[in-house]
């Protein structure tokens, strides 16, 4: 295995894997608050505006990469 078939091995598969296993870990952490909040009827503490955020940020990247894509490539 040369030097270019491990950094396309990192950079293609291993770099974007980690990515998904993170921004899973990260967006489920507070998954016990809600539960909790669920339970208890009320929202005390916990803060909604990170989840609304978050569905922001996901639809940008998915009207980005529609836009970088292009419509002929479908």
């Amino acid at each position: 295995m040369s030097v270019n078939d491990a950094t396309a091995i990192v950079t293609g598969y291993v770099c974007p894997a980690l990515a998904v296993f993170l921004s899973c870990s990260m967006n489920a952490a507070p998954v016990a608050s809600v539960q909790q909040a669920l339970e208890d009827g009320s929202l005390g503490d916990l803060n909604p505006i990170p989840w609304a955020l978050m569905t922001g940020n996901c639809v940008g990247w998915i009207a980005y990469s529609y836009m970088t894509t292009g419509k002929d490539k479908f």
